[in-house]
This record gives structure tokens, C-alpha cells and sequence, in this order.
């Protein structure tokens, strides 16, 4: 993953699957927004974000019309504002772009 090391040592922050809450995928797969912003969003707060024990069972969670993406995070890691976030790794249902 650019930009993130993980320490395979460490079990302070783990590459998870997870379900993802977030709106701006849907208006970007839809095509009600006509691109993405600069910045794209691969920082989401723990709140958004639920663990599962596998990618089969983050799949099997994949719900587009309520908002939920399955994917791989890194994390949780504290920001500096001190909320936990979990980092984007990548997507795991591309085939719905």
C-alpha cells in the first residue's frame, strides 16, 4: 500500500476486512457527482467503520443502497485530533465501478 508501513511484528495496527459506511461512493458509482474530489477520501473515522473476521463476511455485508463497501483498512490509528480512523487499503467489491 503506497504511503502506509505496517510492522509485521507489531500487533499495534492489523490490515482488517471491513464494511464501510459512506455516501459519497454511492453519488460516485450512481453518477450523481461528476467526479471525485482532489483529495480522495482513504481515511474514514471508527464510527463509519466495522470489523469482520474475513472478506467472505465483508462481502456478504456489501448493502449499496445503505451505503456499505466492503473493503481492506488499516488500523485503527490515532489522529492528531484524537479520533481512531481506519485507512483505506483498497476496495474489495471493484467489480461494482
Amino acid at each position: 500500500m503506497k504511503g502506509y508501513y505496517v510492522d509485521k511484528a507489531s500487533d499495534v495496527v492489523n490490515e482488517s476486512a471491513a464494511v464501510i459506511y459512506t455516501p459519497k461512493r454511492s453519488a460516485i458509482l450512481n453518477k450523481t457527482v461528476k467526479r471525485e474530489s482532489k483529495r480522495k477520501n482513504d481515511r474514514y473515522p471508527e464510527n463509519c467503520v466495522t470489523v469482520k473476521t474475513c472478506v467472505a463476511e465483508a462481502l456478504e455485508e456489501v448493502d449499496i443502497d445503505n451505503h456499505l463497501y466492503a473493503a481492506m483498512v488499516l488500523g485503527p490509528a490515532r489522529s492528531s485530533e484524537g479520533v481512531r480512523l481506519y485507512y483505506l487499503v483498497r476496495w474489495l467489491d471493484d467489480s461494482l465501478e
